[in-house]
């Protein structure tokens, strides 16, 4: 059974309902003859990965993090495109907002984990955000759309620093 004709991906502001619509704007997944199914995205924002408060010292610091990006889902993942889908999103918290593009393949389907290094000045202090997504697996079976109810992340490259700490909630 083939996959919807795909215009364009989406992220959607929050959760979606569930319909052919919202389903069609998903990234597809690998089908079979009996279902077709679809990673929703929905409700980007960023996750604090660290902080350095280097204000009580007269000199530079230099610190590595392991940054992961690609799903989280628990299950193996076969994104059924040959081509690169791409989506814009903007990553909004508090007065933070980040917009850009991310291109999705089938190397997403695999988490890649790469070190990144920052650097904050003496006298200073920096709070450090990673992009995320969260991301869901839809189905189509039986004439029917539904919910796998299996909740993922969808952990992007887009890193960005804030002076304060942002705002949760």
């Amino acid at each position: 059974m083939p996959f919807p004709v795909k215009k364009k991906i989406e992220v959607f502001d929050k959760r979606p309902q569930l319909d052919k619509e919202s389903f069609n704007k998903g990234i597809p997944l690998q089908a079979t003859a009996e279902q077709m199914r679809a990673i929703i995205l929905y409700a980007p924002t960023l996750q604090l990965v660290g902080s350095i408060d280097n204000t009580n010292s007269d000199a530079d610091t230099t610190w590595s993090r392991s940054v992961t990006t690609g799903f989280t889902f628990t299950q193996s993942l076969t994104i059924g495109v040959e081509t690169a889908l791409e989506v814009n999103v903007e990553f909004v918290k508090a007065s933070m907002k980040i917009s850009t593009s991310m291109t999705f393949s089938s190397q997403w389907a695999r988490s890649v984990t790469e070190t990144m290094q920052f650097s904050v000045p003496a006298g200073k202090k920096t709070f450090m955000y990673q992009g995320y997504i969260w991301s869901e697996i839809a189905i189509y079976e039986n004439s029917e759309y539904k919910w796998s109810n299996e909740v993922a992340r969808c952990l992007s490259n887009v890193m960005a620093t804030s002076r304060e700490p942002l705002a949760t909630g």
